[in-house]
Order: C-alpha cells, then sequence, then structure tokens
C-alpha cells in the first residue's frame, strides 16, 4: 500500500499545480440595473492560478457601458492583484511542485506533510483572494449604488452573493484532501504494524 501513496501524492500534486494554474480560481460578477433605454451593464473580473501569480486581471465588461482604451486601463489598475495574493499565489505553486518533488525522494511521512502544506497554502490562498475580490465587488457596488432607482444597503448586504471561488481551488484542494487522506492512512496502519 504505501507504493500507493508514494506515486499518487506527487502526481496530485502536479495535477493539482496545472488545475491551479489553468482554470479560474476566483471571480466576482456585478450587474448594475440599466438607465432608461440602455441595456444593464455587467462587470466581471476572474482569475485563474497563473493570473494571481503574474498579477493579470481579467476583466468584462458587457452591455450598455462602452469604456475607452484610457478607462480600459483605469479598471485594470483598480482591479490589480494585491501583492499579498500574488506572494500567495506564488507559494501555492510553489509548494505544489516542490512538495510533488520532495514525495519522490522520500516516503509516505513527507508525502503527508507536502499534502498538509499544499492544502493549507490553497486555502490561505483562496482566503486572501476572496477578500480581494470582496474589495472590488464593494468598490463595484458602491458606484452602481449612485444609479437612479438603486438600494443601496440591499446591494452592501449581497457583496458575497456575487463572488465565486472557482474550479482553480476546489478541484487541486480535493486532490491533495484525497492524497492527504491516503498518506495518513498508510501512516497509521504503519505504526499499527510496528506497534
Amino acid at each position: 500500500m504505501e507504493r500507493v501513496p508514494r506515486r499518487a501524492t506527487p502526481a496530485a500534486l502536479l495535477l493539482g499545480l496545472v488545475l491551479f494554474a489553468l482554470l479560474q480560481f476566483v471571480a466576482a460578477s456585478c450587474e448594475a440595473p440599466p438607465e432608461p433605454g440602455k441595456a444593464p451593464v455587467t462587470i466581471g473580473v476572474s482569475y485563474t492560478g497563473t493570473d494571481l501569480v503574474t498579477a493579470h486581471t481579467q476583466v468584462d465588461i458587457a452591455g450598455g457601458l462602452h469604456p475607452s482604451p484610457a478607462q480600459l486601463a483605469n479598471i485594470d489598475e483598480v482591479y490589480a492583484v494585491t501583492p499579498v495574493v500574488q506572494w500567495s499565489a506564488i507559494g501555492t505553486a510553489l509548494v505544489l511542485l516542490v512538495g510533488a518533488l520532495l514525495c519522490l525522494a522520500g516516503g509516505p511521512v513527507r508525502a503527508a506533510v507536502a499534502a498538509l502544506a499544499a492544502t493549507v497554502s490553497l486555502v490561505v490562498t483562496a482566503l486572501l483572494a476572496h477578500g480581494m475580490v470582496a474589495a472590488f465587488a464593494a468598490e463595484v457596488l458602491a458606484i452602481s449604488a449612485q444609479l437612479p432607482g438603486v438600494d443601496a444597503p440591499q446591494m452592501e448586504s449581497r457583496i458575497g452573493e456575487v463572488i465565486a471561488t472557482g474550479p482553480g481551488f476546489w478541484l487541486p484542494l480535493a486532490l491533495v484532501v484525497a492524497v492527504l487522506a491516503l498518506d495518513a492512512t498508510v501512516l497509521v496502519r504503519a505504526r499499527s504494524a510496528d506497534g
């Protein structure tokens, strides 16, 4: 049974790294009510793990708003990845990569430690990214609240509804938690057999 985690943990960590890098990690989307005679405006921001590591922002605007290139540059600045989130994402990527390499060199103890470190790193990065996106959503909602016919207190209470944690978090987390459970099972059985 010890051979299974020895191969499963590094594979899961590397797959987790790929999923973290390529899939949407966190996103927010806000829709402002339309002005009379105009389409509603939807502003969305989303980040993959790669976006967080490289501090790249993807802002999508749809509806009746057509910003100029200068306004788009300003929007990208407003929704830029914060340094804390960027360093946390870099740390997560390194923990996944280095953890996979360490697992190849050691037994189930190293594998369990690597999976635990990856789990903690993913959760911390998700919490930080969620907080960053919540601040962005609060700004968008504050601007939207100034539009006619918008109930500002009701919008402020709904900030959490516009934020989504994506598969770039959930899938790697599921992988590392599964191999953590497998590694822990192997360690418990090995200790039971010894003692």
